[in-house]
C-alpha cells in the first residue's frame, strides 16, 4: 500500500568529517516578509547585489547560489550599532561544500497544493542521477524538486524516504548552484 509523506523542509545531510563551510552575504534591509529567513532557511545569494534573502523563486531559472541560513533576519533589530556589523561583515551562512546533500520533497509535475505520486519514472531519473530544476512551492512554502531540467539546480543522488507509488518522495540531491565561499 501507498505511503504518503508530508512535504519536508530542504535539509541537508552533513557527513562530521566534511563540515559545512562558513560564507558571508550582505543583509537586506529591504526584504520584504516573504523574504525574510529563520536560521536554518534555505537562502539564496545574489551574485550581483550581494544580499541574502528566503529563496521563493517559482521561476527554475532565477534561482540563485543556494546556502543555509546561520542567523535569522531578525538578528539585526534595526539597531543602529549592530546594522553597521551586518552590513560590514554579512550574514552568517552555512555554504554547502562538494558532495554535500540536501533532502527536498520531489514534486515532479504536480501543482502546487496537489500530491505527486511517485511512478518508476520518477525513480528510474533518481537512479540515473538525473539533474532537476528546484521551484518554490507557494501551497506548501518550501523549495521542491520539479520533473524539468531546462535550468538544473540539483543532481538527485538516492531516494531518501520512500518508493515507487509513494506519495510526496523525498529525495537526497547535490545542489549544483551552491553558494560555496568560505570565510
Amino acid at each position: 500500500m501507498a505511503e504518503t509523506f508530508q512535504f519536508v523542509t530542504p535539509h541537508p545531510l552533513l557527513n562530521p568529517r566534511e563540515p559545512m563551510g562558513r560564507g558571508r552575504g550582505g543583509w537586506n534591509p529591504t526584504a520584504s516578509a516573504a523574504q525574510q529567513w529563520e536560521r536554518g532557511d534555505l537562502v539564496e545569494v545574489n551574485a550581483s547585489t550581494g544580499f541574502v534573502n528566503k529563496c521563493i523563486q517559482t521561476t527554475p531559472a532565477s534561482v540563485l547560489r543556494l546556502a543555509f541560513a546561520a542567523a535569522p533576519y531578525d538578528i539585526e533589530p534595526l539597531d543602529t550599532t549592530r546594522y553597521g556589523y551586518y552590513t560590514d561583515r554579512g550574514v552568517p551562512l552555512d555554504a554547502l561544500r562538494e558532495g554535500h546533500l540536501v533532502v527536498f520533497t520531489y514534486q515532479g509535475n504536480a501543482a502546487d497544493g496537489a500530491d505527486k505520486t511517485f511512478a518508476a519514472a520518477d525513480l528510474n531519473a533518481v537512479r540515473a542521477q538525473a539533474s532537476r530544476e528546484l521551484v518554490y512551492n507557494t501551497a506548501e512554502e518550501v523549495m521542491t524538486i520539479r520533473h524539468t531540467s531546462t535550468n538544473p539546480t540539483v543532481k538527485m543522488k538516492y531516494v531518501f524516504r520512500g518508493e515507487e507509488d509513494d506519495i510526496n518522495v523525498q529525495v537526497a540531491c547535490e545542489i549544483l548552484k551552491a553558494f560555496r565561499y568560505e570565510v
